[in-house]
């Protein structure tokens, strides 16, 4: 050999040297097998990759990492057909474990076109599959989210039109039984419609609660002491063929309104119930959780890290499928049969839930039970700040008569509502001057020439809204009183900055003796 030839050979050995360093340094795995499918060679990444050592795997078949592992000898005819390919796949360890990678194979020929290797770049792709579902969870939970917002949107506004018309409807009622004795053929009948209409009122507020409208009266709560309070009912509630538990951790308080978690606790127990057959159990803990950045806590939207109190209700029932789990907080949403259930439940514990800035999870299966976890803020009260709640009071039905007969203008643009409020004011003894909207209230008021002493106003009207109306009329006469009203309620009016905190306000639908008796209060507070 001259020394060329040996100059040249030592070029070649340190190319295949730094060759296989760098493979073998490489962090992507790398095997390379004969034409039966033998390991002639792999580097430490991809030997680890899969908890062997590189010595362990020469002259084993490649296929000891797939998961279906068919160990029949390759076929020569079959390798000469082969062409280079990618692909996803999932790969095993030496102890059975499975996880995904994604393959890189091409085919070694020699100078004829024979193959003679099969070289397999590996690459672990587990980090990547989990960010990937991680990115599609997101997508999910926003998507849920402003599906949510919209129906929301939609319920209140539907929840507004039929309070106006309830308003006409039990207020007519209202009225003709007044009028009526009870021994009147046609008392009975209107009993039966008003029972009906305050039905239809009682859905208008879950409606509303759901889109997260409703006023509320937070005050620092005992949660447990609220869950055993009403223990007795949730039993007979659910009947005495099921059992229910209670698990408490010390100390948990939140803010919330107690008559709201009340509602919590029984749509779940229905719920819970319902779920349940020939018997079975429905517990109910509470428990405390600290909540950080990266915690996937929450069906629908993530929980902002912070401490929160858990109320936590289990059962032993049927459990549901993913596909219902993703549309039971949607109103009108049953799995009941029909008139069983009105498919609001759980829409009104979402809104509850999303109005005190918490959060709500499932967990459920079919044929194992379901797990709903209910989150709210958690507080630290001092011992004085603890609500204890006060045993409901009974409200005049009518306001004392006065001498005084005070003059009301009534801005409605609901001509039912208009005439029925009319004619509530005046049977109690009020001089009503209405007007179709706020234009026509500015019209009114520049001709009528005797004192106005209280402005009784819808907000949401067209042109212009009860607000800008209260604005204009405080500049023309200072000392006028004014009470709104609306279908929506008057947390959504402050929400949407039409509405001050305090504001004197009544919700629709209300009862002729209610109205009077907010009007009253207005003018003699």
């Amino acid at each position: 050999m001259n020394e060329i030839d040996r100059t040249a050979l030592i070029g070649k050995e340190e190319e295949y040297l730094q060759l296989k360093k760098a493979i073998e340094t490489m962090k992507l795995g790398v095997t390379i097998s004969n034409t039966k499918g033998e390991i002639i060679y792999t580097n430490p990444a991809d030997a680890h990759m899969h908890g062997w050592e590189p010595y362990d795997l020469i002259g084993k078949d490649v296929r000891i990492f797939a998961t279906t592992q068919k160990l029949q000898p390759w076929v020569m005819d079959q390798v000469m057909k082969w062409k280079g390919m990618i692909r996803e796949s999932t790969n095993i360890t030496n102890t059975g474990e499975p996880f995904p990678v994604r393959l890189v194979s091409d085919i070694v020929r020699n100078a004829e076109g024979l193959p003679i290797a099969v070289v397999t770049i590996c690459e672990d792709i587990t980090e990547s599959k989990k960010l990937e579902q991680e990115l599609k969870d997101s997508e999910e939970k926003l998507r849920q989210t402003q599906k949510m917002d919209t129906i929301g949107r939609l319920a209140g506004g539907v929840a507004h039109d039929f309070n106006n018309l309830l308003t006409a409807i039990n207020g007519r009622c209202d009225l003709l039984l007044r009028k009526l004795d009870e021994t009147n053929p046609m008392y009975d009948d209107l009993k039966e419609i008003r029972k009906a209409g305050g039905r239809a009122a009682s859905l208008t507020c879950q409606l509303l609660t759901f889109s997260r409208q409703q006023i509320i009266e937070p005050k620092i709560l005992d949660l447990n002491k609220v869950i055993e309070d009403i223990r007795d009912m949730l039993q007979r509630l659910i009947g005495e063929d099921v059992v229910l538990s209670t698990e408490f951790e010390d100390n948990i308080y939140i803010k919330a309104d107690s008559n709201q978690i009340v509602q919590i606790l029984m749509n779940l127990a229905v719920n819970a119930r319902d779920a349940i057959q020939n018997g079975g159990k429905i517990t109910i803990k509470t428990l405390s959780s600290n909540i950080r950045e990266n915690d996937d806590i929450g069906q629908i939207e993530p929980l902002k890290p912070g401490e929160y109190a858990i109320i936590e209700v289990s059962d032993t029932g049927a459990g549901m499928s993913k596909e219902t789990i993703s549309r039971i907080f949607e109103p009108f949403f049953t799995t009941k049969e029909v008139g069983k259930g009105t498919g609001l439940g759980l829409a009104t514990v979402y809104g509850i839930i999303k109005q005190g800035d918490g959060g709500i999870e499932v967990d459920s299966q079919l044929g194992t039970g379901t797990t709903f976890r209910v989150y709210f803020p958690r507080f630290e009260p001092n011992e004085e700040q603890v609500f204890e709640p006060e045993k409901p009071k009974i409200a005049s039905i009518r306001a004392e008569s006065i001498d005084k007969q005070y003059t009301i203008l009534l801005v409605e643009d609901q001509e039912m509502v208009q005439d029925l409020v009319t004619e509530i004011l005046e049977e109690d003894g009020f001089k009503v001057i209405t007007a179709y909207n706020g234009l026509n209230a500015l019209e009114v008021t520049k001709e009528y020439t005797d004192q106005i002493d209280l402005m009784l106003t819808d907000i949401i009207m067209p042109e212009m809204n009860g607000r800008e109306l209260a604005e204009r009329m405080r500049v023309e006469k200072p000392l006028l009183k004014i009470l709104f009203m609306s279908g929506y309620t008057g947390e959504e009016m402050r929400n949407r900055g039409v509405l001050e905190p305090g504001t004197n306000f009544i919700q629709k639908p209300f009862s002729p003796d209610s109205l009077v008796e907010k009007v009253r209060e207005v003018l003699e507070g």
